[in-house]
């Protein structure tokens, strides 16, 4: 994680620091499970950030690791598409689903195609859980 990230005590801080955020402007502070005005929790939105702590804290405060959005998608779909190794992975351990697919028909995996650029160790991971998929890829080295 980078140094300029915060380093969260508690869940609450996280939540309290998204509250502000369009996802969840004019809502109360959201809870881990809650969902905002464009369907998402705060889970993905800890995974588009790649932020492992607020991932670790939201899981372990109860948050639905496989919850989807409006469009069908996971935080482990948000954290291969924006790129986020360490939080794709971290999602793995802790348990996320890699058969769930999006509205576009694609599993976390399947999605990475269409991106150019995606971190090789994405890459890596994704044909050592789907050895049997053949990926289109241009993985960034």
């Amino acid at each position: 994680m980078s140094s300029s990230r915060p380093q969260w005590k508690n869940v609450q801080e996280f939540l309290e620091d998204i509250s502000d955020l369009p996802e969840f402007v004019e809502r109360p502070i959201p809870h881990v499970n809650s969902f905002g005005n464009f369907g998402n929790s705060p889970l993905k939105v800890a995974a588009v950030r790649g932020d492992t702590r607020a991932i670790q804290l939201l899981i372990s405060a109860g948050a639905e690791i496989n919850a989807i959005n409006e469009d069908g998608e996971t935080a482990l779909h948000h954290a291969i598409s924006q790129n986020h190794f360490e939080a794709a992975q971290l999602l793995l351990e802790l348990g996320a689903s890699t058969e769930i697919k999006n509205s576009f028909n694609m599993n976390p995996f399947e999605q990475i195609s269409l991106f150019h650029g995606i971190d090789s160790r994405i890459v890596a991971l994704a044909t050592k859980i789907q050895p049997n998929k053949t990926l289109q890829l241009t993985p960034r080295s």
